[in-house]
């Protein structure tokens, strides 16, 4: 028998605060930095887009904004799935990864009923048409839009698939797909030759007669693949992550963000619109927010003493309020491995706080799924969807984001329990 349940965040949010024993283990919270150095990347110039409505609909003047209406909904939800990593094998021989993937979301698209479904990337191992293809045509039998970014796993450097820029063509043949390549130029040029696209917004809105206003926009930002950090400018700061190459975000693309948010202020009914980034490595605002948040006998700078902790809990561990400071009941979920951000501060926790977004929701590392409310920020990681790659029982799910009229945001963490070999019990 297939059976789903919700984990409701208010639940777990009460589990990090029932203990008072949320000190057992000082910790060593990071500091953020005031001025981090940017990657020296040429200035590309980013305007403000403007709005304006065509046969009433909101349109931008630009290709890479799109608008959707709210309508006379009381609430807008959205769905995400995170790192299915579905492969060409897979595919081949339809086992039972490709087999879980398909019912998993399924059942958590019954759940949920979605009005739009968002991915983090990493759907596919290594960027394979065929696997893509058919995560795509998943998606689009669901009905309603739906929007993705790439992650490093999408990048054809894993292996035999294509460059991302193949990659869009295949989304963009989907009826029901509002992915955008974005800007040219915002990104680094990859190894592979392909420019690094897929920054992208999304916004939902409010159309009155022959007025409108933005409840809220959504930034989609491609986080890159691999990284080289030889640049002199890190040079005076503390490496995270011993060897991590995982890549971060550039100058050009926090300065593109920045704007969006700005452009998409101009139609709101307050100075600042609500706004929220979507993409899949973390920044290292997530280093400020976990340091903060949990109360761990490990550096958090120290992976691989962190890992050697993570494991030896009990299942799972950072479940427990014991783990968590006084203070954060805004805040729950677990993380069971080192976080893969870039090794230093790229520049985008200044960037959010200076515009005001309340959120940022990424995948990337499958064992980690929590909330940490962090100086005004919700740092989301999103639950893995699927058996793809590596993953752990009670992290396997989807996340649910609620828009509420007033732009408001709140989060569900689903859980699929369909797997019978998976729960033994």
């Amino acid at each position: 028998m297939k059976t789903s349940f919700r984990l409701v965040s208010i639940i777990i949010c009460a589990l990090a605060v029932l203990c008072s024993c949320s000190e057992l283990f000082p910790g060593h919270p990071v500091t953020p930095i005031d001025n981090p150095p940017l990657r020296n990347v040429p200035d590309v110039d980013v305007p403000l887009y403007t709005l304006h409505l065509e046969d009433g609909k909101v349109v931008a003047d630009v290709d890479y904004v799109v608008n959707i209406d709210m309508g006379d909904r009381d609430e807008f939800r959205i769905l995400n799935f995170a790192d299915v990593q579905l492969e060409a094998e897979d595919v081949a021989s339809q086992n039972h990864e490709y087999q879980f993937m398909f019912r998993t979301t399924e059942n958590l698209v019954s759940l949920a009923k979605p009005n739009m479904i968002t991915l983090t990337g990493d759907q596919t191992g290594d960027g394979d048409p065929g696997a893509l293809n058919a995560i795509c045509t998943q998606m689009d039998s669901f009905g309603v839009p739906w929007a993705p970014v790439y992650g490093n796993h999408d990048d054809s450097y894993y292996g035999s698939g294509v460059p991302i820029s193949q990659q869009s063509e295949i989304y963009r043949s989907y009826e029901n797909c509002i992915y955008r390549d974005g800007p040219a130029g915002l990104n680094r040029i990859l190894e592979n030759g392909s420019d690094s696209i897929g920054n992208y917004v999304v916004n939902l809105v409010a159309v009155d007669g022959d007025e409108f206003h933005v409840i809220r926009t959504f930034i989609f930002m491609n986080s890159g693949s691999r990284e080289d950090y030889s640049d002199p400018l890190y040079e005076d700061q503390r490496w995270y992550g011993d060897d991590s190459s995982d890549a971060c975000l550039n100058r050009n693309q926090i300065e593109w963000y920045k704007q969006m948010v700005r452009s998409a202020s101009q139609y709101s009914v307050d100075d600042v619109v609500p706004s929220g980034v979507i993409m899949h490595i973390p920044t290292f605002g997530y280093v400020y927010a976990a340091s903060a948040a949990f109360s761990i006998p490990v550096d958090i700078y120290d992976w691989k003493a962190w890992n050697v902790y993570a494991y030896t809990q009990s299942y799972y561990g950072s479940f427990s309020s014991m783990h968590w400071r006084k203070g954060y009941t805004d805040s729950y979920g677990v993380m069971h491995e080192f976080m893969g951000c870039p090794p230093y501060e790229e520049g985008m926790f200044k960037a959010m706080k200076e515009v005001g977004t309340d959120f940022i929701m990424v995948g990337h590392d499958h064992t980690n799924s929590f909330n940490i409310k962090y100086d005004g920020i919700n740092f989301v990681y999103a639950m893995k969807t699927g058996r793809g790659s590596y993953t752990m029982p009670l992290t396997i799910g989807g996340t649910i984001i609620t828009v509420a009229k007033d732009g408001s945001v709140s989060f569900t963490n689903l859980l699929d329990f369909s797997d019978a070999a998976y729960y033994p019990f």
